[in-house]
């Protein structure tokens, strides 16, 4: 009899222990599964963006170390050298890895940074995830933020500049509910100042971020349920806030950039190649191209070209449940920022015009608003505009949203990155799937079924 109390006691430990740490075993597991036996002194995971990251961050080691200018490559470009504060990549990043690069060398630097991010991205997936879900969906939702195939596509081409910058977007959007949860509005305050940090954050890891996460984080803060009933006048006189904060914090950065590029005078992308760069619909729906088991399936439905394009793949799982949480949120008002943020990402990840198999929409009908639409383009930014009438085949393309963006807002148009837009919509539309499985698991308490198609939708099918 003296024994059930401490039995009972311990089962209590185990109960209150298991939510904390098998998340977490889960996240190894994947871990140990995508990552391998890598030397991490050795091999990055790609030899193209890695390299230039690498290259920068020991140049930075090493000028810093031997009195020189850091932001002067002088090895390429003789002799103007290569002006780094020109980049769209931060100089910040380079900086941060600078006591990594002089413990390990460049490799160490750039995968124990790559390590961190996986780590610290599932964190504040899960922090988040949990503000909406049951423990067992915000594991597996956390987990496909995390290990999401656009994602992984990023590390596999050695994006950190891209990669780091998104797993922080969760981490503002919670930062974003304690806020508008916060119970004074000192606290309120404190929260907002840190979303603005960390939108900073990114912005110095990447200028295309001030517009990535900004616009998604404005739709959050725009639409979220706080825990009182507020007008649209506070909530943006809260995002104006946290904007002013980001242009205190950012423009240092902002100044250098700026000077830099007047001096280096970089050619920027053509309205073309940046076309090029938004996601084809079709490719939203499939699995992951690379897949290891379902490749050639999703190429069956999208066959198109495999590039940054075409790396949104949601899985036809996780899309029907989506789907189906669109449908529910008419009647969870908490559940419209998620609705708002993914739909506004996605179509911002289409880019210019319409896509479908890599391949621009054509529709003869839309001609006179494509030309209305071109030259006001061409007399507000010629240099992006470059003919007074579109060229083929934006005659008779779809346009987008974006297209607009790109002829009214400065340096919209600049990244040529808008399929990246499904980094951000990603996070949103996990967390639809995940909230309408929550929602059906309690009319339908089958729990089994419920985890096996969770377990389905995060297998990519």
């Amino acid at each position: 009899m003296t024994n059930q109390p401490s039995l009972e006691s311990f089962r209590g430990r185990v109960a209150r222990l298991a939510p904390l740490i098998l998340p977490w075993c889960a996240f190894l597991l994947f871990m140990v599964w995508v990552w391998g036996a890598r030397d991490i002194f050795r091999t990055v995971p790609h030899y193209g963006d890695a390299l230039e990251t690498i290259v920068s961050a020991t140049w930075f080691s090493d000028a810093l170390a031997s009195g020189q200018n850091p932001l002067i490559y002088p090895y390429n470009f003789f002799p103007e050298g290569w002006r780094i504060g020109s980049h769209s990549v931060g100089s910040f990043l380079y900086l941060a890895l600078v006591p990594l690069v002089r413990a390990g060398g460049g490799a160490f630097a750039f995968n124990v940074a790559l390590l961190f991010t996986c780590v610290f991205g599932f964190a504040g997936a899960l922090l988040w995830t949990r503000r909406h879900l049951t423990p067992m969906p915000a594991t597996i939702v956390s987990l496909a933020i995390t290990f999401w195939s656009m994602r992984w596509w990023e590390i596999m081409r050695g994006r950190l500049h891209t990669f780091l910058p998104a797993a922080i977007l969760p981490w503002m959007l919670w930062g974003v509910e304690r806020a508008f949860a916060a119970s004074s509005r000192r606290r309120r305050v404190g929260w907002l100042i840190f979303v603005a940090a960390l939108w900073a954050v990114t912005f110095n890891l990447s200028l295309y971020f001030v517009f990535l996460n900004g616009v998604l984080l404005a739709l959050w803060m725009l639409f979220i349920t706080g825990s009182r009933r507020e007008g649209w006048s506070k909530r943006l006189l809260d995002l104006c806030i946290v904007g002013a904060l980001l242009l205190v914090l950012g423009a240092p950065w902002l100044i250098l950039n700026l000077r830099e590029s007047a001096i280096a005078a970089p050619l920027f992308y053509r309205i073309a190649e940046v076309n090029f760069a938004g996601a084809s619909l079709n490719s939203f729906p499939v699995p992951f191209l690379n897949h290891p088991w379902l490749a050639s399936f999703a190429r069956s439905f999208y066959r198109g070209e495999p590039w940054d394009q075409a790396m949104g793949n949601f899985g036809l799982g996780w899309t029907f449940v989506a789907i189906l949480g669109i449908f529910l949120a008419r009647k969870h008002r908490a559940w419209r920022p998620a609705v708002a943020m993914a739909v506004v990402g996605l179509l911002l990840a289409q880019g210019l015009t319409l896509h479908w198999d890599g391949q621009t929409v054509q529709w003869p009908a839309l001609r006179p608003l494509n030309q209305v639409l071109w030259q006001i383009g061409h007399s507000l930014k010629p240099g992006f505009f470059v003919d007074a009438q579109p060229p083929e085949p934006f005659a008779d393309a779809v346009p987008l949203p974006a297209l607009l963006l790109s002829i009214f807002v400065p340096f919209w148009e600049r990244g040529r990155m808008f399929a990246r837009y499904a980094l951000g919509a990603s996070v949103a539309v996990l967390l639809l799937a995940g909230m309408a499985l929550v929602a059906v698991r309690r009319l339908w308490p089958n729990r089994p079924v419920a985890g096996l198609a969770l377990q389905l939708a995060l297998a990519g099918i």
